[in-house]
């Protein structure tokens, strides 16, 4: 009996601490993906990549002219703005 209990606290401590770096590394990945989808689309709300009519009207107070914006910047039609899309109507902005 003398000898189990001192071999079980390191392998308890080593699961634990395994536990503790995997759910690091873990919340690092979301924050990480939170980023990137924060510096790039920040109308896409469902993480897909692509900014839905629904996003991008969501919020809006003039739905109609949110909705021909919308129109108006889906250059492909297929219904979503990418990255591409909505960067090429910031430049003519500018």
């Amino acid at each position: 009996m003398g000898i189990l209990p001192k071999l079980n606290k390191p392998i308890n401590y080593m699961k634990t601490k395994l536990a503790v770096l995997l759910s690091l590394v873990l919340i690092c990945s979301a924050g990480s993906l939170q980023a990137k989808n924060a510096k790039g689309l920040k109308l896409d709300t469902d993480g897909d990549g692509k900014v839905s009519l629904a996003e991008f009207v969501a919020g809006k107070k003039d739905k109609a002219k949110a909705e021909k914006a919308f129109t108006k910047l889906d250059k492909n039609s297929d219904g979503f703005l990418s990255k591409e899309e909505l960067e090429g109507a910031k430049k003519k902005k500018k």
